[in-house]
């Protein structure tokens, strides 16, 4: 019996959610899950608005309208895996209030920096450095109730931990839930925002 109907992939960039993402709709194929990926929704803006002083504020709308999207798809009874890289406390907010209704398993996917770096290298269709500067914001308030590393491991291996955390609902209070509590109080730092 499957636990949730919404895996949420969340990593930097060039760590292999996409990658993850994609050998998972083909190994649950049965299941038919949608693939929600931050690049599909950031490519909708034009590209004059990331020079703006204002972007963050139509970014921060985005993401939000993001959020909202896949959580409308999933109440819609769709399956969801989203691929995203929550930089921010308030990026990741938008998941965890847009997913108040629905049982999510939240995987973080990890990856050295310096395999990160060569991985960006490599595909050259990345900003150079943008690895970096998410490196250390991303899992900064995040929980998990899986955590896999796509260089430590290899596919196969990353991706049986991600199905046996959706089929086989652990011990203690799932990690989306947990972030809901008064408790989990991430604090928006505006100049590490401003990084990106």
């Amino acid at each position: 019996m499957e636990r949730a109907r919404v895996m949420f992939l969340n990593g930097t960039s060039s760590s292999g959610k996409t990658t993850l993402a994609r050998a998972l709709q083909t190994r649950l194929a049965d299941h038919v899950f949608l693939h929600f990926a931050e690049d599909m929704f950031f490519d909708l803006l034009p590209g004059h608005v990331y020079d703006r002083p204002d972007f963050l504020t139509h970014g921060a709308r985005l993401y939000d309208g993001f959020a909202r999207c896949a959580a409308t798809m999933a109440a819609a009874g769709n399956r969801v895996i989203v691929d995203t890289a929550a930089w921010s406390p308030g990026s990741l907010l938008s998941f965890v209030d847009a997913f108040k209704e629905t049982d999510v398993v939240a995987v973080g996917v990890h990856c050295p920096l310096d395999v990160l770096e060569e991985r960006e290298r490599q595909r050259g269709d990345r900003s150079a450095g943008l690895a970096r500067k998410q490196f250390a914001l991303t899992h900064e308030n995040a929980l998990y109730d899986v955590e896999v590393d796509t260089a430590r491991d290899d596919l196969d291996a990353c991706m049986s931990e991600i199905v046996t955390a959706w089929l086989e609902p652990g011990v203690g209070e799932p990690a989306f839930a947990r972030m809901r509590t008064k408790e989990w109080r991430p604090r928006l730092v505006p100049d590490r925002v401003q990084l990106l």
